[in-house]
């Protein structure tokens, strides 16, 4: 049991930047209270401090709390996954490792939190609370007459259907909901001996983006990180994104073919079509989904250069860039253009676009507003194709 003799190292398994801390005073005060609030932003302090070890008793008195009020404070935070504590059997060393607060969006959309916040403030401040950070712009009596990318480029769609009840969730870049990086550490130290603490957050934060870029799972994650590690390099550069990047497109060829493809054309006119659109691009890997466009043939080393473009470059999410590839095969006659699709994927930016709805909202003629009711869009009687000799478009 933890005592005041007791030692401590503080860790973080996240960013501990300022934006995902906003949400803690509005969503997780409620629930950890001051006293809570009060300790991870001082046990941030410390760990951003290089403070990082010491006795329990230290903390106590540096943090200003009781012993009593430590305890509790500790237990909530545990509570809600802002810290996670570990420590050995038999040992008197205790590991707080600092979580990121959920952003507004996460939290809400999290059953059990958004549960015990509304359950714990009521409803009205709830509502409030959603009202703050949904970011809708009044618009009624306004019309929207910005440009769609269908108004430049020549608009075909093809997808394979999936069933789904109601619209996917709208994010940016993330992991799929069943990777845990946690679990991935726990591998990387039980098996290959490689402990989380060898790795800056940078570092992490890359290891992280190649899991959601190829949408592989811990164990393969593992094999790959511990083969770009180098133990003996300085701290920061101990691992090598670039071959962990090349290892996991060898990866990517050496799968099984799993994927089924389907012929069926499918017209975008109903909130049921959307949300099977969406779900169909988000479901996979952009490797996968290439691969299983091109009747399972391995992803070159050409188009390789395009999804990393996409992902890396654009900040785009595995949604966002199968819905753009499947726009440009379409249109391009199964040939991915470079060019063609950066050009593109600067307008989406510019545009605003932050998720695959967005995405699809920029390249088919529609609203969202439609989605949700009984009436059917007018579609577009004028559509301007591209002139393939454009020197702008040639092929790389």
């Amino acid at each position: 049991m933890i005592n005041f003799d007791s030692k401590f190292e503080i860790k973080s398994r996240g960013l501990l930047d300022a934006e995902n801390s906003v949400s803690l005073f509005d969503f997780y005060q409620p629930l950890i209270f001051s006293d809570g609030v009060y300790l991870y932003e001082f046990l941030v302090h410390e760990f951003k401090g290089n403070e990082l070890k010491g006795k329990i008793s230290d903390l106590i008195v540096q943090s200003g709390l009781s012993f009593e009020r430590f305890l509790v404070a500790k237990k909530s935070l545990e509570s809600v996954n802002l810290i996670s504590t570990y420590t050995k059997k038999g040992s008197d060393l205790y590991y707080f490792v600092l979580n990121d607060a959920l952003p507004a969006k996460d939290f809400l959309n999290h059953i059990v939190l958004s549960g015990l916040l509304k359950g714990t403030i009521g409803n009205e401040r709830f509502e409030k609370l959603v009202k703050k950070y949904s970011h809708n712009i009044d618009l009624n009596g306004f019309e929207d007459v910005s440009a769609a990318i269908s108004d430049s480029y020549q608009l075909n769609f093809e997808y394979d259907g999936t069933n789904i009840d109601g619209l996917v969730g709208r994010t940016k870049v993330h992991l799929k909901e069943d990777f845990s990086s946690a679990k991935l550490f726990k591998l990387l130290s039980k098996k290959y001996g490689i402990l989380s603490s060898s790795f800056t957050k940078e570092e992490i934060a890359k290891i992280e983006h190649i899991a959601m870029l190829f949408g592989f799972n811990e164990e393969i994650m593992a094999q790959i990180v511990s083969s770009s590690f180098t133990l003996m390099n300085e701290y920061g550069s101990k691992f090598d994104e670039e071959k962990a990047k090349k290892l996991a497109e060898i990866q990517i060829k050496s799968r099984p073919k799993t994927v089924k493809r389907s012929n069926e054309k499918t017209e975008l006119h109903s909130e049921s079509d959307v949300a099977k659109q969406i779900s169909y691009f988000e479901s996979m890997s952009p490797f996968v989904f290439l691969k299983s466009k091109q009747n399972d043939i391995d992803v070159s080393q050409a188009d390789a250069k395009i999804i990393d473009m996409l992902s890396y470059d654009f900040g785009f999410s595995n949604g966002m860039i199968n819905a753009l590839i499947s726009y440009v095969l379409e249109v391009k006659d199964g040939e991915l253009n470079k060019k063609y699709i950066e050009k593109i994927a600067a307008t989406l930016v510019r545009k605003g676009c932050e998720d695959t709805l967005d995405v699809l909202e920029n390249l088919y003629k529609f609203n969202v507003k439609n989605t949700y009711s009984d009436t059917e869009p007018k579609e577009e009687d004028t559509e301007i194709e591209i002139d393939p000799n454009d020197p702008d478009f040639e092929d790389f």
